[in-house]
């Protein structure tokens, strides 16, 4: 699932389906991650370095606009988010680790989308289900 530019991987559109599979769903577990266990341990969640390639997706869609940001400079100076800028649990992604094995992406789909198009891992918090 390489792409050699922003413009292969969106082909002249705006939005696309985000690039991963969808997060699978359980019986216990509809969105395929546990939104408490998201909510009661994120904040305090250690930072991990993750690979963008293997994981899956918790929304159907990314925007063009938004990869861009987390690709320019000053995305990578001042680690200022594209929306939320107030909110502290947007300042990194949160990547949810089921015990199957699968990682699902719960917020910060734009900065794994803009992490993979660079071929490198990005920072994110790692919540252990």
């Amino acid at each position: 699932m390489r792409y050699g530019s922003i413009d292969e991987m969106f082909k002249g559109h705006e939005k696309i389906p985000a690039p991963w599979p969808s997060a699978p769903s359980t019986k216990v577990q509809r969105l395929g991650y546990d939104p408490q266990k998201v909510r009661e341990q994120a904040p305090e969640a250690p930072l991990e370095q993750v690979d963008p390639e293997p994981l899956h997706s918790s929304q159907p869609w990314i925007l063009k606009q938004h990869v861009e940001y987390y690709s320019t400079d000053h995305y990578k100076q001042t680690g200022e988010t594209a929306s939320d800028k107030g909110s502290d649990l947007n300042k990194f992604p949160t990547v949810y680790d089921r015990k199957d094995g699968k990682r699902v992406i719960v917020s910060g789909h734009h900065r794994a989308a803009a992490a993979l198009l660079q071929g490198q891992q990005f920072p994110a918090r790692v919540v252990r289900e």
